[in-house]
């Protein structure tokens, strides 16, 4: 097994967390794989900003993500097969229960322990924990 020792870990951890909340978010929110969300008017710029905050809250807590980082996530996103969803997708059309504390409850309850604003992430969870109890919609969208 071929493994890497990485440099800086914290960097390394919001260099993936960056990619995997937002994803898993809108993906699950709209109910929608990677390459519709991508493409979509509305779910691609809360990708974006969803990112934007998610960077902004790492710089708060120290850790230094390189200026492209939102760029480097979309294209990360983009590699995939269209089709792609988000495990946090599959588990909500499986009617299973999701990561929402860890990939999104995380940022908003940091986001008020460092007095930082997250309004897109923090309104994706509020959606997605009301959605908790209700069952997601399959592809046909019912």
């Amino acid at each position: 097994m071929d493994a890497a020792l990485a440099e800086n870990i914290d960097e390394e951890v919001w260099t993936k967390f960056i990619f995997l909340s937002p994803f898993a978010g809108v993906t699950s929110l709209f109910s929608k794989n990677f390459g519709e969300v991508l493409s979509g008017a509305e779910s691609r710029p809360m990708l974006e900003g969803m990112m934007k905050e998610i960077k902004t809250l790492a710089g708060l807590k120290g850790v230094s993500l390189p200026g492209d980082i939102v760029e480097q996530s979309l294209a990360k996103g983009e590699a995939f097969p269209p089709d792609t969803k988000s495990s946090m997708q599959l588990d909500c059309e499986r009617g299973k229960r999701t990561e929402i504390e860890p990939l999104l409850g995380f940022v908003v309850r940091e986001g008020e322990r460092l007095g930082a604003d997250v309004p897109l992430t923090k309104g994706m969870y509020d959606a997605l924990r009301m959605r908790e109890e209700l069952p997601c919609a399959d592809e046909s969208g019912e």
